[in-house]
C-alpha cells in the first residue's frame, strides 16, 4: 500500500521546481531551502544555474513581484520593501530598481494616508502628543519615509493630537 505522503524528490532540481511551483523564490532563498534538505552544495549550485538558464529562477522578477505586492496590496513603504528584499538575498541594485518600478505604479502618500486613517480609528490614546507619536511610529514601522510620515500625521492631526476637520 503506497504511503499517503509523496516521496521527496531525489535531486535538487526537482525539489526546486516543486518549491517554485508553489511561489516565486529568490536564488538565495531556494539555495538555503535546498541545502537544509541535505542536498550537496555542488548539486544545488548546478540546479540553480539550470533553473536560471531556463528562466524559472530570476531574482529581478522576484524582486519586482515582491515590491509590487508589499508596496501595493500590503501597503508597506519603500524602506520595509528594501529590507525584505535584502533579507531574501537580492542585490542592492536589483532591489532599488524593483522599488523604483513599483513606486511609479503606486501612490505612496495616498497609501500612507489611508493606512493612517485606518489606524486612527483604533488609537485610543488620550494624550494628544502620544497619539501623534504612536501614529508616526506605526507608519514608520510600515517602512514609510520620515518626511511622508510627518506630512501625513500633520495633515490628519492638529499639533494638539485631535483630528483635523
Amino acid at each position: 500500500m503506497p504511503s499517503s505522503k509523496a516521496r521527496p524528490p531525489d535531486n535538487p532540481f526537482d525539489a526546486a521546481l516543486r518549491l517554485l511551483a508553489a511561489r516565486e523564490h529568490s536564488r538565495k532563498q531556494l539555495e538555503t531551502k535546498l541545502l537544509k534538505r541535505g542536498y550537496a552544495p555542488e548539486d544545488v549550485a548546478a540546479a540553480l544555474t539550470k533553473l536560471g538558464q531556463l528562466a524559472y529562477l530570476d531574482d529581478s522578477r522576484f524582486a519586482r513581484a515582491l515590491a509590487r505586492e508589499f508596496m501595493g496590496r500590503r501597503m508597506r513603504g519603500e524602506g520595509y520593501v528594501l529590507a525584505k528584499l535584502r533579507g531574501a538575498g537580492i542585490s542592492e541594485a536589483v532591489a532599488q530598481n524593483a522599488v523604483a518600478e513599483a513606486r511609479g505604479e503606486i501612490d505612496g502618500p495616498a497609501q500612507c494616508r489611508a493606512l493612517a486613517e485606518k489606524k486612527l480609528v483604533s488609537l485610543r490614546e488620550a494624550d494628544p502628543k502620544r497619539r501623534r507619536d504612536k501614529l508616526a511610529r506605526f507608519l514608520s514601522g510600515r517602512g514609510f519615509a520620515a518626511d511622508m510620515v510627518w506630512d501625513t500625521v500633520d495633515d490628519l492631526l492638529r499639533p494638539d493630537g485631535n483630528k483635523e476637520d
